[in-house]
């Protein structure tokens, strides 16, 4: 029997440091978020939850959401001082953090780091879903090195490398992680694929941020691919790609847009031409095709968020980039330079 209806989105809410210090600041505070969440009444955090509440997702991917240690002080107190309280409340019984690549540093380098960041977690992920996430079922990437994909793409300057060979065996593909989080949506299993792929942008000649970006996306496309994901290595030691036929939905900030931008030609290309992957679903606001580009989500004109599901178990119902204006009703999106990307689904 068909299951219930989901909404799936993906927000990059900007809920880093620089969002909340001072331009004359110094130095960014780690723990600017978590004073903010503290203040159980901060305007910004406010912005975020109605537009969440507006929203109303199943299951939301937030990007952008620093790494908190302490959940209590972090994505939980969130939930509960800003989405569970006041007008339209929401409830996420279930959540996944981690850490993140971003802001650490990376041993014997100094001034280097795993993925581009002020602190550690700078920049990261949080995952809230009304369905039980299977902990048990869960992979996270968050140390495959980079080198050890086959035919990576790997920075060089002319003929030379850019990375000594002892550092680019230690760097790391995800520049701040890969998540497969699997949910149990009432006894259907559905594996939620998350990440935040570095922007291709801020190079050299070297082109390291376009190349990372690139590969970055390609690690999906090879972990649902059989036989291409046998190089991919978890956390915990586990070897190999996605394995058995549960649907999935690749979801997160991927940026990278098909047709224009600084990505690597056919970057995002290799999931939305994926043989599993079904991308005949575009989202797109009224305020994106008043701009030239229906299904822009972010404020520079490009397709940078998304939500693809697989070709296998789900039926897509409906999509949008979530982008009122004046005189539309809704709430306006001014917390974040980019919009959040939901989609409507049918587990069959």
């Amino acid at each position: 029997m068909p299951g219930p209806l989901l909404r799936i989105a993906t927000f990059n809410a900007a809920l880093e440091a620089s969002a909340f210090c001072k331009k004359s600041d110094q130095a960014l505070d780690p723990e600017s978020l978590a004073k903010a969440i503290a203040t159980k009444r901060h305007p910004r955090l406010q912005q975020v939850a109605n537009i969440i509440k507006a929203l109303r997702p199943d299951i939301l991917l937030l990007n952008e959401f620093d790494w908190i240690a302490e959940p209590r002080l972090g994505i939980e107190a969130f939930c509960r001082h800003y989405l569970e309280s006041g007008a339209n409340p929401l409830q996420y019984p279930w959540y996944f953090v981690g850490e993140s690549n971003t802001g650490q540093p990376i041993p014997g380098f100094p001034g280097e780091r795993f993925g581009f960041g002020a602190y550690p977690g700078q920049y990261g992920m949080a995952l809230l879903s009304r369905y039980p996430i299977e902990q048990a079922h869960c992979r996270t990437f968050q140390h495959f090195r980079w080198a050890k994909m086959p035919g990576g793409m790997r920075p060089m300057l002319g003929e030379a490398d850019f990375y000594p060979q002892k550092l680019w065996e230690m760097l790391r593909l995800s520049s701040k992680s890969h998540w497969d989080l699997r949910v149990d949506v009432q006894g259907k299993p559905l594996h939620l694929l998350a990440s935040h792929p570095t922007p291709p942008v801020f190079d050299g000649p070297e082109k390291a941020n376009q190349k990372r970006n690139f590969d970055e996306i390609r690690f999906w496309a090879d972990y649902l691919s059989p036989g291409l994901g046998d190089h991919i290595e978890d956390d915990s030691g586990v070897k190999g790609g996605l394995v058995g036929e549960a649907p999935f939905v690749v979801l997160g900030d991927l940026n990278a847009d098909p047709d224009r931008g600084d990505s690597h030609p056919g970057a995002i290309d290799q999931l939305l031409s994926h043989s599993l992957i079904d991308s005949r679903h575009i989202p797109i606001s009224q305020a994106g095709l008043r701009r030239g580009h229906g299904a822009m989500t972010a404020d520079w004109g490009l397709r940078a968020d998304y939500v693809l599901p697989s070709k296998r178990g789900i039926k897509v119902r409906d999509s949008g980039v979530y982008w009122p204006e004046a005189g539309e009703g809704g709430r306006q999106v001014t917390v974040s330079d980019h919009r959040p990307v939901w989609l409507d689904i049918e587990l069959i």
